[in-house]
């Protein structure tokens, strides 16, 4: 059985190594984690808050040995996600038995958005071992293991340290395995509690100091919380079909979290039925479920969440239940049952949504390419372009940067990628906005009266632009961007 684990694990290893060299940024946060790569300050959101000061040390030492922090992110992810697989496994066997724990182990690593994240360069391979390695302890606890309270706590306080938002959403999870052990064991539940805060407070004291104080970190980290959540959440003054939106995002990205899963729910013996997987756990247990789940779910569909690494979160629990329910309700085959799900995944892998894609927003084909890791090769291929035609504008051009797509070209990302350019960004493409910020290289003045280029989303320039600017002509575009500039 280990044997087969490992062949598996070399496979995937296999199919992960043409993504571990990019050359250019993939998204907004990885531009912020490149420039913090350079220079930590939380103030100048590099990174954002509340900062994730150990992912940035971790990203300083890898990226000594990889020679750019574009890579070191991704061999960050890989090590995350090898470990936060392993970790799971561990899990699975120990709630499900070898068999169905090395099946689940295999489903999970083969799924797109876990392959997606374990070589991008995001920081969401963290909160899939966050959740892995924390729910196993928490278990731990809960059945009254006294000895995993401290290690509970440190584990997760230190998990914060690396990214910080799926930590603390973690932290219910801890209290209440903590809580029960409290009813029989206090000192060691208290332990446990004092290492967690201790953790916690370890690393948030010094970089709240280095953003000016605790008043001032908290008043950038509660802004930067709250403008992401008022652009999606109707509760906090975002529009219905926004949060909508959000809602079928992640609902989308979750089914393609769990694909082998879902295609092996075909295999069953015994019809699912509520009753049935009512039963898969002690009623006590499904309170640590929730514990597990519940903040992480609140989080994606009713505040904020508008990237897929968002739900590797919710994967570990919700891949557990999910394997319990094929040993509950009896898999006929557990060979030919990961046979089918491994082949459901690898096609919805392979499908060409850049050909089915429209250009003016993003759809149902988007959001499956942004569950795929074919969205590395997409953003690469968009970025090729985007540098060819950037060899066509003369260097003193200011640039005007109207998309903002998540995943790169975008303000982030051309800050990084090319930073001799005078960039200029706006907050809309509405003509009464003003110029958010202006970029340009260090220590140099910014030229008036010259030819300008802009770049922008699928649907091309703004009319207001155009009328402006009649010499305005297209230099190249890809699925979701083209880049315009005054030509003489």
């Amino acid at each position: 059985m280990l044997r087969l684990g490992l062949a598996a694990l070399a496979l995937w290893l296999a199919l992960e190594v043409p993504y571990l060299h990019p050359h250019y940024t993939f998204d907004y946060d990885a531009g912020n984690f490149a420039r913090a790569w350079e220079r930590f300050d939380v103030a100048a959101h590099r990174p954002q808050p509340p900062g994730f000061p150990l992912y940035v040390l971790l990203l300083r030492g890898v990226s000594r040995l990889t020679g750019a922090p574009q890579t070191g992110m991704v061999v960050l992810s890989l090590l995350f996600m090898i470990a936060g697989l392993l970790t799971f496994w561990k899990l699975a066997r120990e709630s499900c038995g070898p068999k169905a724990g090395l099946a689940a182990l295999i489903l999970l690593a083969f799924s797109p958005l876990v392959r997606l994240h374990a070589v991008s360069q995001t920081t969401y391979a963290a909160d899939l071992f966050a959740s892995s390695l924390t729910g196993w302890l928490a278990l731990q606890v809960w059945r009254g293991r006294s000895r995993a309270a401290v290690p509970l706590g440190l584990a997760l306080g230190i998990l914060t340290a690396i990214r910080s938002p799926g930590g603390f959403l973690l932290v219910p999870l801890a209290l209440t395995a903590l809580g029960r052990l409290f009813l029989r064991h206090r000192a060691a539940a208290l332990a446990g509690a004092g290492a967690l805060a201790g953790a916690i407070l370890a690393w948030l004291a010094p970089v709240a100091e280095s953003a000016g104080g605790w008043t001032q970190f908290r008043e950038l980290s509660r802004e930067n919380s709250m403008w992401a959540i008022r652009t999606t959440s109707v509760f906090f003054g975002g529009s219905p079909q926004l949060h909508y939106f959000m809602i079928r995002e992640n609902g989308f990205f979750i089914v393609f979290g769990l694909l082998g899963f879902l295609t092996a729910l075909a295999f069953l013996r015994r019809p699912p039925r509520l009753r049935r997987l009512a039963a898969l756990l002690p009623k006590q247990d499904w309170l640590l479920f929730g514990a597990w789940l519940a903040p992480g779910l609140a989080t994606v569909f009713l505040l904020h969440s508008n990237k897929p690494g968002y739900v590797l979160l919710l994967i570990p629990p919700l891949a557990l239940l999910l394997a319990k329910a094929l040993v509950w309700l009896e898999v006929r085959s557990w060979t030919a049952a990961v046979a089918a799900g491994l082949l459901v995944a690898a096609v919805v892998q392979i499908l060409p949504y850049e050909r089915w894609m429209r250009k003016d927003l993003p759809d149902i084909f988007y959001l499956a390419l942004r569950s795929t890791p074919s969205i590395l090769g997409h953003v690469e291929r968009n970025q090729e372009r985007f540098a060819a035609g950037l060899e066509k504008i003369s260097p003193s051009s200011p640039i005007e940067v109207f998309r903002t797509y998540n995943e790169g070209p975008n303000i982030s990302t051309v800050r990084v990628d090319f930073p001799k350019r005078i960039w200029l960004s706006r907050l809309s493409a509405d003509d009464t906005t003003v110029l958010h910020t202006m970029y340009r290289p260090a220590g140099e003045p910014v030229p008036e009266g010259l030819a300008r280029a802009w770049l922008c989303a699928g649907t091309g320039l703004p009319a207001w632009v155009a009328k402006q600017h009649p010499r305005a002509q297209r230099i190249t575009e890809g699925p979701h961007f083209q880049l315009y500039a005054e030509l003489p």
